[in-house]
């Protein structure tokens, strides 16, 4: 009498049945090393640390050209230069290395073919998008609302060549906007914050800013397209996880009857 086990291993040999159909990357069977597959992978992820490299080299850029404009008086210390210089750019650069890190994530992700992993990693990647998202969105809404008047305090206005001798400043300046409150406001009701910050030609509609305009464009879709390769990752895994030990199942011997 020919047992089930016998007959599976005369018609179907456990070496024949292994999963051996593979994919765009994703390993046959067990063990087999995909070599080069998985750096290809691991570029494919790797968004989050171009983008963290790319920020650090601007914001680098712009303390830069900060630094010299208070070297040179054009911004004072302690008005916005200075605050660019002493908060933003660390702020900048921590931003950067926690987008390099998450990166890492994703590249070991990848090379180790680990679902979780890759699902920690897109929801990280998802997280810094929003979070852009919601930054880029609310200046796009906000680009006005300084709070500021003169280079260094409205008192500028009063020392213009413009309109010497003059004692009133643009409505602008206004606490509480209105018509004319420039010509008859009190000193209190301006704003004592100076624009020196933010009336530079950098921040201006200039090429700088629509450089970085489009750098922002452009790695908002780096991070769609590295989220949705990542998902696209995901799934594949998955599947092929769940074919091979389907395929595994199957090429073992059953019990004898």
């Amino acid at each position: 009498m020919v047992t089930k086990a016998a007959e599976s291993t005369v018609f179907f040999p456990p070496v024949q049945r292994e999963y051996r159909s593979g994919g765009a990357g994703l390993a046959r069977y067990p063990g087999e090393a995909t070599g080069g597959r998985n750096g290809g992978r691991c570029a494919g992820v790797a968004a989050p640390q171009i983008i963290g490299l790319a920020i650090v080299a601007v914001g680098t850029w712009v303390r830069d050209h900060v630094s010299a404009l208070i070297s040179i008086g054009a911004v004072m210390e302690d008005t916005g230069g200075g605050y660019f210089v002493n908060v933003y750019y660390p702020v900048i650069v921590t931003a950067s290395c926690v987008m390099i890190l998450v990166g890492f994530l994703g590249c070991c992700g990848a090379m180790a073919e680990n679902p979780a992993l890759l699902g920690k990693f897109l929801v990280c990647l998802m997280l810094i998008f929003f979070v852009e998202l919601g930054g880029g969105l609310w200046a796009y809404k906000h680009p006005d609302e300084y709070h500021c008047c003169g280079m260094n305090s409205y008192r500028d206005w009063y020392r213009l060549p413009a309109w010497p001798s003059q004692t009133w400043v643009p409505d602008s300046c206004c606490r509480v906007p209105a018509e004319g409150c420039g010509h008859v406001g009190r000193d209190e009701d301006y704003f004592n914050q100076g624009c020196s910050f933010y009336v530079l030609a950098f921040f201006e509609d200039s090429r700088q800013v629509k450089m970085m305009k489009w750098l922002g464009v452009c790695m908002g879709v780096i991070q769609m397209m590295s989220m949705m390769l990542t998902l696209l990752l995901c799934i594949a895994l998955c599947c092929n996880n769940f074919r091979m030990g389907y395929f595994q199942a199957a090429s073992r011997p059953m019990d004898a009857v």
